[in-house]
């Protein structure tokens, strides 16, 4: 077994609400200066600066799962998974078949800019990405899980973009592999008193950010797993075979 300090929603500066600084390389390139060697890049319904951050991250030691924050048709958010670029892609095409089809204001939004893994300008994206989907969260995680993701439900103790808040509770065969909890609600990891509304899921803790010092100040997560996989993160949650999750970590110093 090894030990995995997760990060598992970060979003870049394709994300309209993140800072310039969000670039794929630099958070990558942080990550593996403060012990963090695995995260997800999850920008709001798009993918494009995932690819960056995967190949830099062989460079310092990080594995970078491809992801995605996906804006349902509900306006709740879940957290999209996968342990491979094709696997996202073919998701990615389900996802802009079923975009808003508005375009983005940047003075109102925030600009949603696209590099390479040099931090070089590729382009701006023009769509505006923060907006549901035509997609209902049943057909998210159904689509994910045929493609061999994980979905897990974000920040549910948030009074917005939240499934539990929406939708009052998440019924047991809802298909979410886990709950997300914010870095205001790390009291909920003891008291649980949200889990009977989540059908008792195991909870997670990232650090959903915007910014460098969000994500270095933000809440982690242990994984003891065999190896940085779906697959293996899938039986950490369910403490199989020695596997665990450890959640409220953070990075050390």
């Amino acid at each position: 077994m090894a030990d995995w300090l997760a990060d598992l929603h970060i979003h870049s500066l394709l994300s309209p609400c993140a800072d310039i600084e969000m670039t794929p390389h630099h958070i990558v390139r942080r990550a593996g200066e403060s012990g963090v060697n695995l995260l997800a890049i999850t920008d709001h319904n798009v993918s494009a600066n995932v690819l960056p951050a995967v190949n830099k991250g062989q460079e310092y030691g990080v594995v970078v799962w491809p992801g995605v924050e996906v804006e349902c048709q509900e306006g709740a958010h879940i957290v999209v998974l996968f342990d491979g670029m094709r696997k996202l892609n073919s998701f990615q095409q389900l996802i802009d078949k079923n975009m808003s089809g508005l375009q983005n204001n940047p003075e109102k939004f925030g600009g949603q800019f696209v590099v390479d893994e040099n931090d070089d300008f590729v382009r701006e994206e023009e769509r505006l990405l923060l907006a549901p989907v035509n997609l209902s969260a049943s057909q998210v995680v159904t689509a994910v899980d045929d493609i061999g993701g994980i979905c897990v439900a974000a920040h549910i103790d948030r009074p917005s973009y939240s499934l539990l808040t929406y939708l009052g509770f998440l019924p047991p065969d809802a298909g979410f592999a886990a709950a997300e909890i914010s870095r205001h609600s790390l009291k909920e990891l003891t008291e649980k008193k949200l889990s009977p509304l989540i059908s008792n899921l195991p909870y997670l803790t990232n650090s959903d950010a915007h910014t460098m010092e969000e994500f270095l100040s933000g809440p982690k997560n242990l994984l003891v797993m065999e190896e940085p996989t779906i697959k293996e993160f899938k039986l950490a949650l369910m403490c199989s075979g020695g596997r665990r999750i450890e959640a409220g970590k953070f990075i050390a110093g």
